[in-house]
């Protein structure tokens, strides 16, 4: 084999390696996201609540949105896990 011959396989094996991890690449981006904004809808969650506890009375309102928060954080999970 020449040279040329060993380079052009050399080049189509790295841009096959390439493509592959470009893939996997985006995944774990993905997953990286995903896990970002969980702790956030987490975060969320706790800042309500702490909020509401304050004044050590938990109004139907400051309730709701614990609640609403709650149902974030859920779905976050869901996305994290591939449910939703």
């Amino acid at each position: 084999m020449d040279l040329d011959t060993i380079l052009m396989i050399v080049s189509a094996v790295l841009a096959i390696a390439a493509t592959i991890f470009g893939a996997k690449f985006d995944a774990v981006k993905k997953k990286f996201t995903q896990v970002k904004d969980l702790v956030k809808e987490g975060t969320d969650v706790v800042q309500v609540a702490v909020d509401a506890v304050a004044d050590n009375n938990i109004t139907p309102e400051e309730a709701e949105a614990i609640k609403k928060e709650a149902q974030e954080v859920i779905g976050a999970f869901k996305a994290l896990i591939g449910k939703e």
